[in-house]
């Protein structure tokens, strides 16, 4: 059965799309912003699986961060900071007291940021691929050719970012995550994304996670990103 889509507000008035399931501990996962649509990407199978799979011990939290999915996309602004503004907002709707934190990619900062701001919520800290500093994900010349594809060629940016990131042998696979991606944010988000949180520096926040954190990290995409943070006390 497909997930409620329900909506919180945060304290700026935006409006952020978010389903719940599942029954036990909580686990909120940020997702991959911009790259998250809550109803389409329950529609891909693979990506189903793997969320009733969580929902079978934990409840299983998804939103859609602002300007992407369906939260509001008319925005003008996107940061590390909104995206804890929109969790917050989610939090406070759900009333949870206590939950464990999945940040990815692009949300990996903010959830950093939120485990560092609110250490009496957060229980465990999962970072996948994520990085502390932008300028060492996007500052590398595959990003800067997709950043330059942007809006010379949207098509073909999503399906380069969909093909590079899932792997060149995922045919179909990549091309449906190619169509979420379209569905999922404008290009004006998408380059309001790439060039504000490639500023992003949130390592100074490092000492201030007192959750348990898990770090785990692609190799094909360079060790480099995250492992020099990774706390191996925790």
């Amino acid at each position: 059965m497909e997930p409620e889509i329900r909506y919180a507000t945060t304290v700026d008035g935006v409006s952020i799309a978010y389903w719940s399931i599942g029954n036990g501990p909580p686990l909120i996962d940020l997702g991959q912003p911009p790259f998250s649509h809550l109803r389409l990407e329950w529609e891909i199978p693979e990506i189903r699986a793997w969320y009733e799979r969580i929902a079978a011990n934990h409840q299983f939290v998804r939103l859609d961060t602002r300007g992407t999915g369906l939260s509001d996309r008319d925005i003008s602004a996107y940061s590390v900071e909104t995206q804890v503004c929109d969790v917050e907002a989610v939090v406070a709707a759900l009333r949870l007291d206590r939950f464990a934190l999945l940040g990815a990619i692009n949300s990996g900062p903010a959830a950093i940021m939120y485990a560092a701001r609110h250490p009496q919520q957060v229980s465990e800290l999962i970072l996948w691929c994520a990085y502390t500093r932008g300028a060492e994900f996007f500052d590398d010349t595959g990003t800067r050719t997709l950043r330059d594809m942007l809006y010379r060629d949207w098509n073909m940016f999503t399906e380069t970012a969909s093909h590079s990131r899932l792997g060149w042998d995922h045919g179909d696979h990549a091309r449906r995550i190619a169509e979420v991606i379209r569905a999922s944010v404008t290009p004006d988000v998408q380059a309001m994304l790439m060039d504000t949180l490639q500023h992003t520096d949130v390592t100074s926040l490092l000492p201030l996670v007192q959750a348990p954190t898990l770090v785990l990290q692609r190799e094909a995409r360079g060790a480099d990103v995250a492992a020099p943070h990774r706390r191996t006390d925790r």
